[in-house]
């Protein structure tokens, strides 16, 4: 954060002081925009939790499948005249382990659609953002630039004119 800029000579003094003024300020911008960068990370550290959540709720489905089959096969054995029923009851046991782990991809289907909508407008506007804000801040330091020089002048024709030059 912390960089010793040297004074090309070509330089005016009060140039040195106006980026002098303004470099604690560009340093921390650029600190901002690395920060972003930490954004993507997260992005792509919710997208792993995800997967893995998604994983681990397939596997939830099939150790319950198998139970209720297991289970099936225990009340219900090979008999052929029952096997309508073990089917319906087999059904209706995992009913309610189907109706929640679609409601949980039904969520999760909108955060990511909301998420990538937003993520899309949040990319766009922060690009804006910068953009403004870069055109924004080189019109301040241009001005105040000018100022400085401005500045600089009238005290060099007060001088002058003070010693009867």
């Amino acid at each position: 954060m912390s960089e010793v800029k040297t004074v090309e000579k070509s330089q005016t003094v009060s140039d040195a002081f106006v980026d002098m003024l303004w470099s604690p300020y560009e340093a921390l911008v650029a600190y901002a925009r690395k920060s972003n960068v930490n954004n993507d990370l997260w992005r792509k550290t919710y997208g792993d939790a995800r997967k893995w959540v998604q994983d681990r709720r397939q596997q939830t489905e099939q150790v319950y499948h198998e139970a209720v089959q297991k289970g099936n096969e225990m009340i219900f054995g090979g008999n052929e005249s029952l096997k309508k029923v073990a089917e319906k009851y087999q059904e209706i046991a995992l009913t309610p382990v189907h109706f929640f782990l679609g409601q949980f991809d039904k969520i999760d289907r909108t955060w990511i659609d909301r998420s990538d909508e937003a993520e899309k407008s949040s990319d766009e506007y922060t690009s804006y953002f910068w953009s403004m804000h870069d055109n924004m801040t080189e019109s301040l330091k241009n001005q105040q630039r000018v100022f400085f020089r401005l500045m600089n002048d009238d005290l060099r024709d007060w001088s002058r004119a003070g010693k009867g030059v």
